[in-house]
């Protein structure tokens, strides 16, 4: 129903032509006002701003103001202009009387405007509805508000007196009234809570911890803690120990430690957070030190002070005094963290190298957790367990496990660290695109976790799938790496970092590497170390002490790697056999033994063990180009979309040569094309869309192409074990090499295809 308000149409009148700002929330009948005006005036009205005369309905304000335009806005950020705000817009009493009267509701009239005031969405609506009862209809007017408003002006000492000339100020007291009764959600809380704080002193402090089991149970936790710390003390305690972790998990590491410091006697439970808090700023001492001590008084409470200890030492590197304290927290029998104790302490093992006894933990640890639906549990299980069978050369395993595992963790930090480990074996089974895509996942909750170790180990993984592609960025990412790491206190990731920086030249960075792997290193890990050092420097003692160190650990992954090293040191037909069962047994798959094997089927095939070498002929990796008789690529989900073979043909020429000048490719390519530069622009455009843009690029005036590791191009393939074979004088291995792979690549061939 449209009440007719000529007082307010006089005004808009009053204030042309400099312009009117009308200002109010929702239901005061701005824009009713303000179509009515232009209307009876011929003006337009329009919801977007143009600097026409006009009248203007928007959510905020325009950035200026020009003569002859009546606006109405939310909010009001403008210097002084004629305005007509929440005062002027309110209801009279004689329009009240004039509304009840038209609704036959005029014995209502009195009551409807002392309760209501000026509102007049409200004072309508009850009239209509024939109440006086006003709490809900104001309730419900307020949660529709106030959400959309700008917040901050309620942030400010406003006058009373404006409050309660528009109705607010006893509307509010009455809402918080019945809030303590019947409860009023919390999204209201921020903008009552400042006007009362600027017109009431604060209330009980029994009634503030009703109030916040309310924010609590809403999930409101900053707000809480902020309102908690301006009682501080017993209150805020109580609040950081219900709120305290929630916040740390969603990456509001800071805000927990500025109400945190402020508690004087922290509690067991402030305890166990406090620790969670200093691990995750990568302070470990510092959370192991508020940890000593621990009162053994509340049994559950230990466990969980034993969990978190044992939890900083192997984040340290201090992995036997780790699995001791996880053996502790086993010890303690049937416990509801018994699940957990086995999952951590098969953590440990891993990192000790022990991976057999730990998958031996990990899947007591997953049964119980299955059986008690500790879907938590079941998942770090299963992440951990995916890592044992990754280590012990499972690797498709492993894809599998940590596939499973991922739907199970909603958590940031812990989605990062799987997507990271899914990351790593993908790109050890020479998935690179698949990999990149997963690492880049994991970067992004990295980044929303806060969490300095797993940004560390995001960027490290990156920076290891960049380098094996030969892609210039990968010391960028180290040295990014490292920065991170070095904040979480992690000496084994760094080892890591700086043996992929010596892998590309970096000088000082291999014997750095060694260092910091011996401070929080495994024998598995040191295996690791002394494999690369051994392709760095060329001597065959690093792939014995490697081979020494690997059977120690009982990593099967590392020592197959040792003893092909080795093997290529002195090949042999015999020896060549034997690791040809054991590659095959372990599916082939992993094209760190891919790229440094082909003497080994070569000669396997000579022994009798033709396996291999067919494995190899057909072709593995997640791009297969062929280009002996034809050209064609395709991937695990299907063919490479390319317009045409000139593409294709593109990108073989200089994964051949590297890199090639972009004129005389451009000639050589389209050489009866009037533009056969823009159309060498458009190959690499489809090409790069249809590939992976990092790996095809213009590089001053040549364009580049990176063969990542994971393709499987028949010519290469050739070429490379045809030189093996002719170097190993093995006639029979190279008369099937040619029969399985005959012709050879010649670009000429295809250069006058369409």
């Amino acid at each position: 129903m449209y009440l007719h308000r000529p007082r307010l149409l006089r005004a808009l009148q009053e204030g042309l032509p400099e312009g009117v700002l009308v200002h109010a929330p929702a239901g005061f009948g701005k824009t009713l006002l303000l179509k009515s005006f232009a209307e009876a005036k011929g003006l337009p009205y329009r919801r977007d701003w143009s600097p026409e005369p006009g009248c203007y309905d928007l959510r905020k304000p325009p950035p200026e103001v020009l003569p002859g335009q009546v606006v109405a806005a939310r909010q009001a950020r403008l210097p002084a202009l004629h305005r007509l705000g929440p005062e002027d817009l309110a209801f009279t009493p004689e329009e009240v009387g004039e509304l009840a009267r038209r609704l036959g509701k005029r014995e209502l009239a009195g009551p409807v405007h002392a309760l209501f005031g000026g509102w007049p969405h409200l004072t309508r609506k009850a009239l209509e509805r024939g109440e006086a009862a006003w709490t809900p209809e104001l309730r419900a007017f307020l949660e529709g508000l106030l959400p959309p408003l700008d917040l901050r002006p309620f942030l400010l000492p406003l006058p009373e007196a404006a409050f309660r000339q528009a109705g607010f100020g006893e509307a509010v007291e009455a809402l918080l009234a019945q809030a303590l009764a019947q409860g009023v959600p919390l999204r209201l809380l921020p903008a009552l809570a400042a006007y009362l704080e600027a017109t009431h002193p604060l209330p009980p402090e029994e009634t503030a911890r009703r109030l916040l089991e309310a924010a609590l149970a809403l999930g409101a936790w900053e707000e809480a803690l902020e309102a908690a710390g301006r009682y501080g003390g017993g209150l805020l305690l109580w609040t950081l120990e219900r709120a305290g972790r929630p916040l740390l998990e969603g990456g509001k590491v800071e805000a927990f430690f500025r109400h945190a410091e402020r508690v004087a006697h922290p509690s067991p439970r402030l305890r166990l957070l406090l620790a969670l808090g200093h691990r995750m700023r990568g302070e470990l001492d510092r959370g192991l030190a508020v940890l000593e001590g621990f009162p053994e008084e509340d049994p559950a409470l230990l466990a969980e002070a034993l969990l978190a200890q044992g939890t900083l030492l192997g984040l340290k590197g201090a992995h036997g005094e780790a699995e001791d304290v996880f053996s502790q927290g086993v010890a303690l029998g049937e416990t509801p963290l018994r699940a957990r104790f086995l999952t951590s302490r098969g953590a440990a093992r891993i990192r000790l190298g022990r991976y057999r006894e730990a998958a031996e933990d990990l899947e007591e640890a997953l049964f119980l957790s299955r059986k008690e639906r500790l879907k938590e549990v079941e998942a770090l299980a299963l992440h951990n367990l995916a890592i044992a069978r990754h280590h012990l050369g499972e690797l498709a395993e492993a894809v599998r496990l940590y596939r499973e595992v991922l739907p199970l963790k909603t958590a940031p930090l812990s989605r990062a660290y799987t997507l990271l480990a899914l990351g790593e074996a993908l790109s050890y089974l020479g998935r690179f695109l698949e990999a990149k895509r997963t690492l880049f996942r994991a970067r992004e909750e990295a980044w929303a976790s806060g969490d300095y170790r797993a940004m560390g180990y995001t960027l490290l993984n990156l920076a290891d799938l960049y380098r094996e592609a030969g892609l210039p960025e990968a010391e960028g990412l180290y040295r990014e790496a490292e920065a991170h790491l070095e904040k979480a206190h992690d000496p084994y990731a760094l080892g890591l970092v700086h043996l992929g920086l010596a892998r590309l030249g970096a000088k000082g960075s291999l014997e750095r590497a060694r260092a910091l792997f011996q401070e929080g290193g495994s024998p598995g890990e040191l295996a690791e170390w002394h494999l690369v050092a051994g392709r760095l420097c060329g001597r065959p003692e690093h792939f014995e002490e490697a081979l020494r160190l690997a059977e120690k650990a009982g990593a099967g992954r590392l020592l197959l790697l040792a003893r092909l090293e080795l093997f290529l040191k002195a090949p042999s037909p015999g020896e060549a056999k034997a690791l040809a069962r054991e590659v095959l047994k372990a599916g082939f798959q992993d094209f760190w033994l891919w790229e440094r094997a082909f003497p080994l089927p070569l000669l396997a095939f000579e022994a009798g063990e033709e396996g291999l070498l067919e494995a190899l002929l057909a072709g593995v990796g997640w791009l297969r180009a062929r280009s002996l008789k034809a050209l064609e690529a395709r991937t695990e989900e299907g063919p490479l979309p390319l317009p045409s073979r000139k593409e294709l043909l593109l990108l073989l020429l200089l994964w051949r040569r590297k890199a090639l000048e972009a004129e005389a490719l451009a000639r050589l390519l389209f050489p009866g094309s009037k533009n056969p530069k823009k159309r060498l622009q458009v190959a690499v455009h489809h090409l790069r869309e249809a590939l992976d843009p990092d790996l095809v690029r213009l590089e001053g005036e040549a364009y580049r192409a990176y063969l990542p590791p994971g393709v499987w191009w028949d010519a290469r393939v050739k070429e490379g074990l045809l030189r093996w074979a002719r170097r190993l004088s093995l006639p029979q291995a190279q008369a099937r090499v040619e029969e399985a792979l005959p012709g050879r690549f010649s670009p000429q061939a295809y250069l006058t295809d369409p």
